[in-house]
């Protein structure tokens, strides 16, 4: 059950930053196939003045699910991880209240680099926004 491990640390490690900002719980996490998923809802904090998912906070949200998931393959003695470069297009809007759930996986596994697919999907599977991040891995 390392997995379940992987998750209760990642789930710890956003307790006082911008992962508690936007709600995020790790929900799902699959080592073998390099993905992983969080939920959270729209909030009013998250939103812009229309009452829908601000595009910032959906992109606040792919680069902390696509940045945890490349730090569970980083060795944190030798090595940190540092977003590269984020590539988002918004789909469909949410509205406040809604839960929404963010699905992640590495579609390139580098020495130095990780690129990661994000999917932000309602509970009725529909696409709300979809990106790529690029994470950096740097020597300490």
């Amino acid at each position: 059950m390392e997995e379940q491990k992987y998750l209760t640390i990642l789930n710890a490690f956003g307790e006082n930053n911008f992962q508690k900002t936007l709600g995020l719980t790790f929900t799902s996490l699959n080592l073998d196939e390099l993905t992983c998923e969080a939920d959270f809802i729209v909030k009013k904090e998250l939103s812009q003045p229309m009452g829908l998912i601000n595009g910032g906070a959906s992109a606040g949200v792919m680069e902390t699910v696509g940045s945890a998931l490349t730090s569970l393959f980083v060795n944190f003695s030798v090595e940190y991880n540092l977003g590269l470069s984020l590539n988002v297009s918004h789909i469909k809007s949410a509205k406040i209240g809604e839960k929404l759930t963010a699905y992640a996986k590495i579609i390139h596994k580098g020495r130095k680099t990780h690129i990661i697919k994000i999917d932000i999907k309602n509970i009725e599977n529909k696409l709300i926004s979809t990106g790529t991040l690029t994470n950096m891995i740097i020597s300490n």
